[in-house]
């Protein structure tokens, strides 16, 4: 994506403040001195192949076991859920590096594993990367900049956000629609960021006849891969199909949101309102505020989650591969420790009862307070 399809808004800036603007420095010195001390480099790992190389033998076994398998409805059921699941490892462990060219050296490599992987989900992988990288890390959790927290109508998700009467109730809710989420990306939220002419930070949308075409395709393709031939080779009626195919997009979702959401949307992370054109701080400094980690440290969370669990450092250094975030994680702590910065890391149930509070505080205060940092070296190391 050389040439972008829109042009950027007028860019809100960041300030550099004393601390803030040493912190970055001296944070990206100790972790090439790390890398060059190891022999690494900012790709995929041999680890990172070979679980990338598992998650691509389930979807592809769970999928062949979806279409000839005849155990029983519950059975077909279950690989239903395990192909989904799968799929969403792939995008969380190889296709999210490849988005960000962080997963090989080879531009092309990167490109084929992130379309095809996202893809496979049913959610359109332009569209995706587009929000992702122009407006989301630029501006994490900074409305009308960040594509991820524009307003809806359902779940007051910051506090910049309009709050209406039934939202008192959307902390018990919210988890009855958090299972609906991939439906809505595939089915509304795509359709509605392709015809916007404005999204977030980017203006004058304007996609390529190639991506339009390629987005209905792949949204066919997706249906007939996951209902219409399972129904047709397993001899299903219509409703035990789409049963089959809900419980899959529900797997996805559930898993999806309860492991990405509480990294932004969180009683322990900010929401900065820009004044005059500004933030008020530095750019490093508004990544490690508006993110929440959850056992950055753990190796088997990060082998699980693709590094989302280390959020502070996917969003410092987006450009390197996920299986290098535990020991980045420790730098980040130690540096912002020695500087005074905020860092939030926490247990991952933490985390989820952080997420849980901003639901209650946002849909019962217009302002409500903001929630305290809790420093990773506070917390035993998770192995």
């Amino acid at each position: 994506m050389d040439k972008l399809p829109f042009r950027p808004v007028a860019q809100i800036k960041f300030v550099n403040q004393a601390g803030a603007d040493s912190f970055y420095a001296i944070l990206r010195a100790r972790v090439q001195e790390w890398m060059q001390a190891t022999g690494r480099q900012p790709y995929a790992t041999t680890e990172t192949w070979i679980k990338g190389g598992i998650y691509a033998l389930l979807l592809v076994g769970s999928y062949v076991a979806l279409l000839t398998v005849r155990w029983g409805l519950g059975w077909s059921y279950f690989f239903w859920a395990l192909y989904g699941l799968s799929a969403l490892f792939m995008v969380y462990n190889i296709g999210h590096d490849a988005a960000h060219g962080a997963l090989s050296s080879n531009r092309r490599l990167n490109h084929w594993l992130f379309v095809v992987s996202f893809n496979l989900l049913g959610v359109s992988a332009y569209l995706w990367r587009l929000r992702h990288l122009h407006s989301h890390h630029q501006f994490p959790n900074v409305n009308g900049c960040d594509a991820d927290i524009d307003a809806n109508p359902f779940v007051r998700l910051s506090p910049n956000h309009p709050r209406r009467r039934y939202m008192r109730w959307q902390h018990l809710y919210a988890h009855l629609l958090y299972p609906l989420v991939n439906l809505h990306s595939i089915i509304w939220n795509d359709w509605l960021y392709l015809k916007a002419r404005r999204l977030a930070n980017m203006d004058d949308l304007r996609h390529p006849l190639r991506e339009w075409l390629i987005f209905f395709g792949a949204k066919l393709a997706f249906v007939v891969m996951t209902l219409v031939l399972p129904r047709w080779t397993l001899g299903l009626s219509w409703g035990e199909a789409l049963a089959g195919f809900l419980l899959m997009n529900a797997a996805i979702s559930a898993a999806f949101v309860y492991m990405n959401i509480v990294n932004h949307f969180s009683s322990g992370s900010l929401f900065p309102a820009p004044s005059q054109g500004g933030l008020g701080h530095s750019w490093a400094v508004h990544q490690l505020a508006t993110t929440v980690d959850y056992w950055p440290l753990s190796r088997w969370c990060n082998w699980l989650t693709g590094g989302f669990n280390a959020h502070a450092a996917h969003h410092l250094f987006p450009q390197v591969c996920h299986t290098h975030y535990p020991q980045i994680s420790r730098l980040i702590a130690q540096t912002a420790a020695e500087l005074g910065l905020p860092y939030t890391a926490v247990s991952y149930w933490k985390a989820l009862r952080l997420h849980q509070r901003l639901l209650y505080n946002l849909g019962h205060y217009e302002s409500p307070p903001e929630g305290p940092y809790v420093r990773l070296t506070e917390l035993a190391p998770i192995c």
